[in-house]
């Protein structure tokens, strides 16, 4: 019969420990790294009135984005005026939602976002409310302010009119 061979003991490893220490802490390094690059892609807002169809004139344009900061900076609800040159068949309340969320208006903690969307080829508008204010600004209210005070002056020809009345009923 032959010999057994003799027991190992289990002895610690530092070098093996080490290693998984290592490779965790690279991991975790990657992680923040692809976290950063994906905050980085997303899309902030890039002023608080946005104007893709040219149509606002330079000084109404300038006063609401002075309200807007003002109002902002105060802690009240955030209001962004968005114009678009057309929906290109597309529903308005797609449009308004992609964009709220992807500029994420509004305070997280209070959602109390307003997107005041303006396509002027269709003459349409719409405001998309965060569900924070849904209880000052109703839908029926937001309905309201697009008929009453938005349409009338954009069907007129005179958008700066429009999105301004429609900031100050807002």
């Amino acid at each position: 019969m032959a010999p057994k061979p003799p027991k190992q003991t289990s002895r610690p490893r530092p070098l093996l420990a080490l290693a998984v220490i290592a490779a965790l802490f690279g991991a975790l390094a990657l992680f923040i790294q692809f976290a950063n690059r994906q905050a980085a892609q997303q899309p902030r807002l890039p002023a608080f009135v946005v104007d893709e169809a040219g149509i606002l004139s330079s000084p109404a344009q300038r006063a609401m984005e002075a309200d807007l900061r003002m109002l902002d900076a105060e802690g009240g609800a955030q209001i962004v005026v968005l114009t678009i040159p057309t929906l290109d068949g597309a529903p308005i309340e797609n449009i308004a939602i992609e964009r709220a969320r992807r500029w994420r208006i509004g305070r997280a903690d209070k959602n109390n976002g307003v997107l005041l969307l303006i396509a002027y080829k269709e003459s349409r508008a719409r405001i998309e409310v965060g569900y924070g204010l849904e209880g000052v600004l109703t839908d029926a209210r937001a309905r309201l302010i697009v008929e009453n005070d938005i349409l009338p002056a954009l069907r007129s020809g005179d958008a700066s009119a429009a999105a301004r009345k429609g900031l100050d009923a807002i």
